[in-house]
């Protein structure tokens, strides 16, 4: 999502998702954080057996993922699995307005950003070796598209990534809700995987 300017009525009507996503971003946020880590943890379990089946063949892969803060859906085990089975782990740094993405191993050397996200270290990775991208989200909606925490660091990194790679949305069942409001600079995933289902998209322009 990205910020809006102007004072005239097109600029407000281009505005008005952005106030619909805040609230939302509000409301499931709250939700996810009422919920028990225990019930967290159960239900990451889940996703990440069903992430494993949804990702293919983990050797030799290059997979993006994210390290968990706060009530975020934790993948810890998922990454396990990737560097158990020979593949390659990146996660994201943000750079100003831009994701890098890093090489990261578990024994590798983190900072915490401003918003208190661990980032790895080290050289930046060219998008175009990364064969899939675990997306996280505040929320989803059934036709995949997505609301972030406003910055729209996804919508600008994903179409960075090569025509055939992957990109799979992963949340808490309880995040994903009715509708997403879209702009046209929104980028849709056409998987998303949750603690009760996999959800494929029809129709999607994502990967």
């Amino acid at each position: 999502m990205d910020d809006r300017a102007g004072g005239d009525p097109a600029a407000c009507a281009d505005r008005q998702p952005d106030v619909d996503k805040s609230a939302l971003r509000r409301t499931t946020r709250r939700r996810r954080e009422a919920t028990d880590p225990v019930w967290r943890a159960r239900a990451a379990e889940a996703v990440v057996r069903r992430l494993i089946k949804a990702a293919g063949p983990l050797p030799g892969a290059t997979v993006m993922s994210y390290l968990a803060f706060g009530a975020e859906l934790d993948l810890t085990a998922f990454h396990e699995a990737i560097l158990s089975a020979g593949g390659r782990l990146v996660m994201p740094r943000v750079n100003g307005s831009v994701i890098e993405p890093v090489e990261f191993r578990a024994d590798g050397a983190v900072a915490v950003s401003a918003f208190g996200i661990r980032e790895p270290l080290g050289d930046p990775i060219d998008p175009g070796q990364i064969d899939l991208v675990v997306v996280p989200a505040v929320c989803f909606d059934r036709r995949g598209h997505r609301i972030g925490y406003g910055a729209g660091y996804y919508d600008r990194f994903l179409p960075l990534t090569r025509a055939d790679a992957r990109h799979v949305g992963v949340a808490f069942a309880l995040q994903i809700i009715d509708r997403v409001p879209d702009e046209s600079h929104d980028h849709r995933v056409p998987t998303i995987v949750t603690d009760e289902e996999v959800i494929v998209v029809g129709d999607s322009p994502g990967r």
